[in-house]
């Protein structure tokens, strides 16, 4: 697109010396309008898009053409870069991610039952830790459900290992009353991980009022026994193995502790 300017001199309008600067002679035509008593000039001169005379538009496109992007190989090479980088960084994200997925689940564990020791105590009564696939009540004992399933905390008040509500409109947590008190309720755990316990703690352990933990080695809620070391405690895996597992232990007084390794040494195992 050229934009036309023109430039008179003549009636009223006195040319300056040397009239418009830059422009060709040969671009300036003189004519003379019988309606004007004097002759007048025109001059005419044409400027590109940008301000800039046209004949200097061939060197500005050359230069423009000269700037060019990536070319094939380039882009090659930088794909190729791109997708080591990939290769090298999504398994330590992924296991990264997997490490802090166990992390929060053993953790949920432990506090579980650390809330579990504590209300023991300030109540001065029986807490039942058990395993709940339904999260209403206590898998039968024997089921041989994993702990990942789930499980409930409660104030077991009547001491039958048995979570007994009071039912729509009843308080069971007040002072004072009679039923049985839902502490907490932990749902399954999302995705493939398992928790799995050891011998002394299949379904249920219980927390009485000096904080100690009572286990059911005989498969007997009516009677509870003491909880070897050896065998109380839990182990989480996922799909990597043993190598990764993580482990939580109860010791005969309820405290809590983390493990890397079985109770009595040996290496954590996974189902």
């Amino acid at each position: 697109m050229r934009i036309i300017f023109i430039y008179l001199s003549g009636v009223g309008y006195p040319q300056a010396p040397g009239g418009l600067r830059g422009v060709r002679r040969d671009r300036v035509k003189r004519f003379t309008a019988p309606m004007i008593d004097r002759p007048f000039t025109a001059r005419i001169t044409t400027f590109s898009r940008c301000g800039v005379d046209s004949a200097r538009a061939p060197s500005i496109l050359a230069a423009m053409k000269r700037q060019s992007g990536f070319n094939i190989i380039e882009l090659m090479v930088a794909i190729a870069v791109f997708g080591v980088l990939l290769g090298v960084g999504i398994p330590g994200v992924e296991s990264y991610i997997q490490n802090g997925r166990m992390t929060t689940q053993i953790n949920s564990l432990s506090t579980a039952l650390s809330h579990a020791r504590s209300e023991a105590i300030k109540l001065n009564q029986r807490v039942v830790v058990c395993v709940s696939e339904n999260g209403t009540s206590c898998d039968a004992v024997g089921t041989g459900n994993g702990w990942n399933k789930g499980w409930l905390v409660f104030v077991d008040r009547n001491a039958n290992g048995v979570l007994n509500k009071g039912g729509s409109g009843v308080d069971d947590c007040a002072q004072g009353a009679t039923t049985d008190c839902l502490l907490f309720q932990q749902k399954a755990f999302d995705g493939t991980n398992t928790l799995t316990p050891a011998v002394s703690v299949p379904d249920v352990l219980v927390y009485v009022g000096d904080g100690s933990v009572r286990c059911n080695t005989d498969s007997s809620l009516a009677t509870l026994e003491s909880c070897p070391n050896a065998t109380t405690y839990f182990t989480l895996c996922d799909f990597r193995g043993a190598a990764h597992a993580k482990a939580v232990g109860i010791s005969n007084t309820g405290r809590i502790s983390s493990l890397d390794k079985q109770p009595n040494g040996s290496a954590l195992t996974c189902p």
